[in-house]
């Protein structure tokens, strides 16, 4: 008697089995014709024949890879096309309302149309032969096609095209830098990426390399050990009225959206203004406008009164000048470690050997030479922002604008982040916007702290941080500061 797990291994066989033995015995027994059901061995030798026959043997004989071959590039003619159309129209649906509302109904359509009902069409067109049969295929693939091309268009997190802008990418570079590789994981109906090539090898699923998950922590903790020393001494506390010309200034900055038929104010007669190398906090309780105010000086939201210039000079759109580090992941997720840092340096330096110089010299001041070909996703939260900040501060930027960008992470990798931030800070000397809910991040860290009130969202005060640097949160001076400013908060 046998037991349930041989029958599991042999219940797979049975069926076949069964089945191949009722095909003998039908045609053995006559109770079908032979030009209906030949017996099992007959069909053996004419698949024989067909696939290793010669010409004397037949009409057929030797003809299999020739078939298969007609075959093979019918249906690669017809993937082909289906590719070619409905690549560029699925990824215009999803990223274009106006298109897609153009496209939905005809394709909602034409899709629950039976593929057989279009062969009589075919046949009319193009007769018999191949190009009836590439039509077909083209068809039967479109429709897949183009719905994840705009699938893949509209799960694109909206913060790598932000990324891209503010590197300088334009229209054509974004479409095939961005748009196409952060599309095809759906389009292909894989939502792994490949490593491979610089900027377009999103596709079949690489292996995580051993140790991928186990490596960040010990790392990250040597990052800690062996800060940045920095070139020379930042003098804290620079203001924009020393007599140099701000990096930053603001001036009367409002912003207003529609809600439904009225005008719901954000930001109102916002200004301020920063010197070169001055770190400001931007410090209030939630919905008081300071994301909404570091998206207007990125060039991402354009305000609604009010002006903003850098050195001098008007900004609104996007760009290099003002960089910004996100709270949530940006990184391009196609795009390994290095490449990440070398992408908004393609066009802009010269050769790839400067390229490549700048991207290790980076990658050796966050000390992440070990992960430079690790995917985003193989990576701790921590190091994650470690390429934020590395693929921002190898362009110069003039304005480092940083939206909360530890808030996610935990306590202890929170202040080691505080503190490569200040290494790189006094190394580089730019002037740097960070926004902040912590009041002790903004003592640790800032210049000067902007209170921000909310509903609308006003600048209330500004206050310079006396302490000297480093600041140490166990001593009292920080402490009374801290209570100074909670009850200006709670005001």
């Amino acid at each position: 008697m046998f037991s349930d797990h041989h029958s599991a291994r042999l219940l797979p066989w049975i069926i076949p089995a069964g089945a191949l033995l009722a095909w003998i015995f039908v045609s053995t027994s006559g109770l079908a014709p032979p030009y209906l059901l030949p017996h099992p061995v007959s069909v053996l030798k004419a698949a024989q024949v067909y696939i290793f026959g010669t010409a004397d043997a037949g009409p057929y004989a030797g003809r299999f890879l020739d078939d298969a071959r007609a075959s093979l590039l019918r249906v690669a003619l017809g993937f082909g096309l289906a590719a070619l159309l409905g690549i560029p129209l699925g990824i215009l649906s999803g990223r274009l309302p106006a298109v897609r509302k153009l496209l939905s109904t005809p394709v909602n359509a034409l899709r629950a149309v039976p593929g057989i009902c279009w062969l009589p069409l075919a046949l009319v067109w193009f007769g018999i032969g191949i190009n009836t049969t590439v039509f077909l295929v083209a068809l039967a693939a479109f429709f897949p096609v183009y719905l994840n091309a705009a699938a893949g268009a509209r799960q694109i997190n909206p913060l790598l095209y932000q990324s891209g802008a503010m590197m300088g990418v334009g229209r054509l570079r974004g479409v095939f830098a961005i748009l196409i590789p952060g599309a095809m994981p759906q389009i292909i109906t894989t939502h792994r990426y490949h490593r491979g090539g610089h900027h377009h090898h999103c596709g079949l699923w690489a292996p995580e390399r051993p140790g991928a998950q186990g490596r960040p922590a010990a790392v990250f903790q040597k990052c800690t050990e062996n800060p940045v020393k920095p070139r020379f001494q930042l003098i804290s506390g620079r203001r924009a009225d020393d007599g140099c010309q701000p990096a930053l200034t603001v001036d009367g900055l409002g912003k207003v959206f529609p809600s439904g038929s009225t005008l719901l104010p954000v930001l109102q007669d916002i200004s301020f203004s920063a010197a070169a190398g001055e770190l400001i906090c931007l410090l209030g309780p939630s919905g008081c406008g300071k994301t909404t105010l570091l998206n207007i000086i990125a060039g991402f939201t354009p305000c609604s009164s009010g002006t903003f210039s850098v050195h001098g000079r008007p900004a609104t759109r996007p760009g290099p000048d003002r960089c910004v580090v996100f709270q949530e992941d940006a990184l391009f997720p196609w795009l390994t470690v290095a490449e990440n840092i070398a992408f908004g340096l393609t066009g802009r330096t010269r050769g790839r050997q400067a390229i490549r110089a700048e991207v290790e010299r980076f990658l050796a001041l966050v000390d992440l030479q070990a992960f430079r070909d690790y995917l985003p996703r193989e990576i701790s939260g921590g190091m994650k922002q470690r390429v934020a900040l590395a693929r921002v501060l190898v362009l110069n930027p003039r304005v480092l604008l940083m939206d909360e960008p530890f808030g996610a992470l935990d306590a202890q990798t929170r202040e080691e982040m505080q503190n490569l931030l200040l290494s790189l800070w006094q190394t580089f000397a730019h002037t740097i916007l960070f926004v902040t809910h912590d009041i002790t991040e903004a003592i640790t860290l800032a210049d000067r702290i902007l209170i921000f009130d909310r509903h609308p969202g006003r600048l209330r005060s500004a206050v310079d941080v006396p302490l000297a640097r480093p600041r140490k949160k166990e001593s009292d001076v920080f402490h009374h500061f801290y209570r100074r400013l909670r009850n200006m908060l709670r005001k």
